[in-house]
C-alpha cells in the first residue's frame, strides 16, 4: 500500500515482511511488521508463530488475525503503551489477544530479557523460549578476557526458559551454568560492536538455535560465538537446571572425530539421532589473512552417549 511504499522508500528495513509462496513462486500472502521478525513457522493448529524481537511470540491466523500474544519485558516493547499504540503497516489494528492482553512470560530467578533467533515446539505444548539475561564479571575476569578494556563490561549470557501456553515457566537452563567464561571466552567478548552487544554489554554464547530431542529427553542449544553445541538434560525438576549432557566444538566433554565447528547455525535432529547442522566457517583455524579464503559447510555429526559411563561417549562426522 502507499503508507508501505513510502516509509521502505525512507528505510528500507522499517518494514519487514513474512512472504508464502507457491510451487510457481507466486506470492499467495504476506504479512507486514515494524518489528524484526524471525523464526517464522506453521503451527499445527495451521496459526503462523513468529519472534516479534526483541520480546514478542505472535501467533496470527491466516488472514494476520493475532490469536495469541506472549511477551517478555513488557516495557522493552515498542507497544506496551496503549497509547503509543499504532495501526500494523497492514492498516489492521492489533487485537484483544494482542499487545494489550499479552501474556507475559517471566521467571522470579532469571530475568528473561528478550525472545530471539527461535521458539521449538515440545511434544506436550510447551515451547522452549531462547532468551538471554545479563551476569556481572569481576575487575580480575574483565582484564584477563580483554586486556585493557576500561570498560566494567557485563557479559550477556543466553538461557533457555520452557513456558507453558498460559506463560508459566517452567524451568530455565542458563550457559553461564554448564560453561565456564574463562575457559570458554568465544570469539566475540571484546568486541563492542553487533546485533546486541555495545561497550557495556558484551555478546559471549549468541544462542542461535534451541531443539528438543525426545529420545535423550535433551535440549540441544547452538551457541554461535562460543562455537559449540550443548546437549542439556530435560528431565521432570522444575525451577533452574544446570545438568549438563555433553559439548560438542569449544570446551567440549566429549572427543569429535571430525572438524570442529565455527560459528554454526540451525542443527536439525534426523531420524537416527545424529545432528545436520549449518557450519558458517568463521574464523576457521588456516582460513583467512595469510590463509586459504574462510569457507563454510553442512555437517553431520553422529554422537555416541547410549553408554552408562559418559567416559566412553564421542562424537563423529560422518560427513
Amino acid at each position: 500500500n502507499p503508507r508501505e511504499r513510502e516509509e521502505m522508500e525512507e528505510d528500507p528495513l522499517s518494514v519487514q515482511q513474512v512472504v508464502a509462496l507457491d510451487p510457481e513462486g507466486e506470492v499467495v500472502w504476506y504479512a507486514s511488521s515494524e518489528e524484526a521478525m524471525g523464526d517464522v513457522r506453521l503451527t499445527e493448529e495451521g496459526l503462523v508463530q513468529s519472534i516479534n524481537f526483541p520480546g514478542g511470540l505472535r501467533r496470527t491466523d491466516l488472514l494476520g488475525n493475532v490469536e495469541a500474544y506472549w511477551q517478555v519485558r513488557p516495557e522493552i516493547m515498542p507497544w506496551a503503551d496503549p497509547e503509543e499504540l499504532e495501526e500494523f503497516t497492514s492498516g489492521t489494528e492489533p487485537s484483544e489477544a494482542d499487545a494489550n492482553d499479552a501474556t507475559v512470560i517471566s521467571a522470579d530467578w532469571v530475568d528473561l530479557r528478550s525472545i530471539h533467533h527461535e521458539v521449538f515446539p515440545m511434544p506436550d505444548g510447551n515451547l522452549l523460549v531462547l532468551s538471554n539475561t545479563l551476569h556481572e564479571l569481576t575487575p580480575e575476569q574483565r582484564s584477563i578476557l580483554c586486556p585493557g578494556d576500561p570498560e566494567e563490561f557485563l557479559v550477556i549470557r543466553d538461557v533457555v526458559a520452557e513456558v507453558t501456553p498460559d506463560g508459566e515457566v517452567v524451568r530455565t537452563w542458563d550457559m553461564w551454568d554448564v560453561l565456564d567464561v574463562m575457559e570458554v571466552p568465544g570469539g566475540e567478548m571484546c568486541s563492542t560492536e553487533g546485533q546486541i552487544a555495545d561497550e557495556i554489554e558484551r555478546d559471549w554464547t549468541h544462542g542461535n538455535a534451541v531443539i528438543y530431542d525426545p529420545d535423550r529427553d535433551a535440549v540441544i542449544v547452538s551457541n554461535r560465538h562460543t562455537s559449540n553445541i550443548v546437549a542439556l538434560d530435560h528431565g521432570d525438576a522444575e525451577g533452574p537446571q544446570s545438568d549438563l549432557r555433553w559439548v560438542v566444538g569449544e570446551g567440549g566433554t566429549i572427543p569429535l572425530e571430525g572438524d570442529v565447528p565455527r560459528y554454526q547455525h540451525a542443527p536439525e535432529l534426523q531420524d537416527d539421532g545424529s545432528i545436520l547442522f549449518y557450519d558458517n566457517g568463521n574464523n576457521r583455524a588456516g582460513t583467512g589473512e595469510g590463509g586459504v579464503p574462510p569457507w563454510s559447510r553442512a555437517a553431520l555429526y553422529e554422537v555416541d552417549d547410549t553408554s552408562g559411563d559418559p567416559a566412553e561417549w564421542s562424537a563423529t562426522q560422518r560427513w
